[in-house]
């Protein structure tokens, strides 16, 4: 039987993302998302690596910044290397998709540098809106 790895969690970008290029020009990027867990006395937060790769990376290094409101789903990869003759181990979220939430303290996202999806219906309404009032009974053809 195979195994399954699938991680989804929700949290505050600690800062932003660091965007970098391979070689061969691929975008790839890493965070820390804050996610609180518990409730009340017994509530603690994680500070959680997060890896994303290709146009994830370049959008959320163009639309989103510290404090704002992510939710991470990926895989879990811990991994290792040597340095100085020491083995360090790294655990991480390797991400195959993001859904930006907002940002920290802020309910209508305003402070997000991507439009919410509350600002896209209104946007939409307002265009449909529009095209509707320029239409009368003599421009339909039946």
């Amino acid at each position: 039987m195979s195994g399954f790895n699938k991680v989804i969690l929700i949290g505050n970008m600690t800062a932003d993302i660091e965007l970098k290029y391979s070689k061969a020009g691929k975008a790839f990027g890493n965070f820390t998302l804050a996610v609180t867990t518990g409730f009340g006395e017994k509530a603690r937060t994680l500070f959680v690596r997060i890896v994303c790769f290709g146009k994830t990376a370049e959008n959320l290094d163009k639309y989103q910044k510290k404090g704002s409101k992510l939710l991470v789903e990926g895989e879990l990869q811990i991994r290792s290397y040597e340095k100085d003759h020491v083995t360090a181990w790294i655990t991480e979220i390797v991400t195959f998709n993001i859904q930006y939430l907002g940002t920290k303290g802020d309910s209508d996202t305003s402070g997000s540098r991507y439009p919410t999806d509350r600002q896209q219906q209104r946007e939409q309404t307002q265009r449909q809106q529009r095209m509707t009032q320029n239409i009368h009974d003599d421009d339909l053809p039946f």
